[in-house]
């Protein structure tokens, strides 16, 4: 795609997301004048902007109630999950949180744990199922071994 193609499909594509979404399709009939491939990259760019949904519009002050939130959801020291004792929370990340746990034999584990919000989402609990079955196949002195 030329820079002058790409340039005018970003300008209908900013245009095109300033209208009204019953108003869409009229104006990409008009503005793309019947060039159909222009029409199909400009659709393209619209179906992922709306996918994305209001990922990047969340404020900060949003993004860091929903963090603070989560956070409250922590497991407390010398909580039970299973047959584990938490001992400490050593991390958390995008997927969930990892702490220090012991478990009903007196092992030293690492207990990872998806968040709440990640647990309803079943994209989220199959990979989290496929990285457990990955771990399994491997076998290194300095790679986690999966217990549970």
């Amino acid at each position: 795609m030329t820079p002058a193609r790409l340039q005018t499909v970003e300008e209908i594509f900013h245009a095109a997301l300033e209208q009204d979404s019953d108003d869409v399709a009229q104006f990409l009939e008009t503005a793309c004048e019947g060039d159909e491939l222009l029409r199909r990259e400009v659709e393209s760019l619209l179906d992922a902007h709306e996918q994305a949904g209001d990922f990047i519009e969340d404020s900060a002050a949003d993004v860091a109630t929903e963090f603070l939130a989560e956070k409250q959801m922590l497991v407390p020291a010398g909580g039970m999950v299973g047959h584990y004792r938490v001992e400490v929370l050593l991390g958390a990340g995008g997927m969930g949180e990892v702490y220090l746990a012991t478990d009903k034999w007196g092992r030293k584990v690492a207990l990872k744990l998806l968040t709440r919000r990640r647990n309803r989402d079943e994209s989220i609990v199959v990979r989290f199922q496929q990285e457990a079955q990955t771990l399994l196949t491997l076998n290194h002195p300095n790679i986690v071994t999966i217990y549970d």
